[in-house]
């Protein structure tokens, strides 16, 4: 899964069509579209075909790839780098 940062996503109704047509794209197995954070996590065969269908529902939205500051792609909210070989954090 990798997560995108969705410029310009300005509405909830726009995020529902969204994430409701990449569910329904052969090929996307897992498509949530956050809109509070304006973020988009999917696990998709063919990305570019996620980023035409976002700009065919919504055409003023971009999508950027979104990364932590250690250079790992985050696909949830946990503290340490999921899937990364970098090792974990530890918390005093």
């Amino acid at each position: 899964m990798k997560k995108y940062r969705l410029k310009g996503l300005d509405c909830a109704s726009c995020a529902i069509k969204i994430e409701e047509e990449l569910k329904k794209q052969d090929g996307v197995k897992f498509a949530v579209v956050n809109f509070s954070t304006s973020e988009l996590v999917v696990d998709a065969e063919d990305i570019d075909r996620v980023v035409e269908t976002i700009r065919r529902v919504e055409p003023e939205v971009e999508v950027e790839p979104h990364e932590s500051g250690d250079g790992c792609m985050r696909t949830d909210r946990s503290y340490g780098p999921r899937g990364c070989d970098s090792g974990g954090y530890s918390l005093p």
